[in-house]
């Protein structure tokens, strides 16, 4: 039973539940995951996002189209950068290193300087990652 229905108040519960996770980047980083739940009187609404990794992805995602470099668009040049980095407790990207070319200095530059590095502060924290940059023409 609930402590308002006991007084005759509305009945309420709510619940919440998060998780996170971390990889390092290189051999000197760690790793690590993190679980959380919690209950409350249910009178609040909530959000939260579950992975925050799929977040910075979405983001990521978001920016990439105006990072298109102009003379790559012109040659018709797409590929996939694998950009891994590392995000600061204020959303700032570190550690930032190209693990994978996407085949071209300019789509592998615009991924790095304007995709990661221009759309900081990033929405994950405290997070090391290794995500592509997937340019393609539409």
């Amino acid at each position: 039973m609930v402590a308002g229905a006991a007084r005759g108040g509305p009945a309420a519960n709510g619940m919440g539940a998060g998780s996170g996770g971390g990889y390092g980047a290189d051999a000197s980083s760690g790793s690590g995951a993190g679980a959380g739940a919690g209950l409350g009187d249910g009178s609040r609404g909530g959000s939260g996002s579950g992975d925050p990794r799929a977040a910075l992805v979405a983001h990521l995602r978001g920016h990439t189209p105006r990072c298109y470099p102009r003379a790559a668009r012109q040659r018709r040049t797409q590929g996939v950068a694998d950009v891994a980095f590392c995000i600061d407790a204020a959303g700032a990207p570190t550690r930032v290193d190209l693990r994978r070319s996407s085949g071209s200095a300019l789509l592998d530059d615009a991924a790095i300087d304007c995709v990661v590095r221009g759309s900081a502060p990033l929405p994950a924290r405290d997070l090391c990652v290794s995500v592509p940059i997937d340019f393609r023409l539409r």
